[in-house]
C-alpha cells in the first residue's frame, strides 16, 4: 500500500515539476490603441481653406480622425485570426517576455501615394520588472486595404516571420 501512494505521490511530482519548466506563450494584450492617421485630410486642408475659411483645416483634421477609425475598426474586427500567432512570433523575438501589447498605432500617407499608407506602431514588452518598447516599421499597405480587409495583420505578420 505504501508503495502505491509514493508512486502516486511521485507521479504528481514529477507532473508538477515538469509542466512548471515549460513557459507559456506569452499573450498579446487584446486591447488596441485608438489609431492616429494623417494623409488625406490634413493635405486637403489648406485648399479647404479657401472655400471655408479657418474651419478648412478643421474639417481636414476631422476627415483623418474618421480615417483612422476605419483602420481602427478593421484592427479590432481581424485581431482575434491573427492575435495568437502574432504573440507567437513575438515570442520568438522575445522568449522571456511574460506579454505583450500594442501601445502606439500611427498611419500616414505615403509622400508620393496618398493611396499607400506607411504604418508604424509601438509594441509594449513586459518582462519581470522590466519594460521595452519597440518600434516596427510596416509594408506600406494601399489604403483601400486597410479601410476594408485585414490588411494590418497579414502585414504585420509577414514583417514578424521575415524579421525585425
Amino acid at each position: 500500500m505504501n508503495i502505491r501512494i509514493l508512486l502516486i505521490l511521485s507521479t504528481v511530482i514529477f507532473v508538477i515539476t515538469g509542466c512548471s519548466s515549460s513557459r507559456a506563450t506569452a499573450p498579446l494584450s487584446p486591447e488596441i490603441p485608438e489609431a492616429s492617421y494623417t494623409g488625406k485630410g490634413t493635405n486637403a486642408g489648406p485648399m479647404l481653406v479657401g472655400s471655408l475659411g479657418a474651419m478648412g483645416i478643421g474639417v481636414g483634421i476631422a476627415i483623418d480622425i474618421g480615417i483612422a477609425k476605419d483602420f481602427h475598426q478593421q484592427i479590432e474586427i481581424h485581431k482575434a485570426k491573427y492575435i495568437k500567432n502574432i504573440s507567437f512570433l513575438l515570442n520568438g523575438y522575445f522568449p522571456n517576455a511574460e506579454s505583450f501589447s500594442l501601445s502606439q498605432l500611427d498611419f500616414t500617407a505615403a509622400q508620393r501615394d496618398e493611396n499607400l499608407v506607411n504604418t508604424s506602431l509601438v509594441i509594449k514588452v513586459e518582462d519581470n520588472s522590466d519594460i521595452d518598447f519597440v518600434s516596427i516599421e510596416l509594408e506600406t499597405i494601399k489604403f483601400d486595404d486597410l479601410k476594408t480587409s485585414d490588411a494590418f495583420w497579414q502585414s504585420l505578420e509577414k514583417k514578424l516571420k521575415t524579421g525585425l
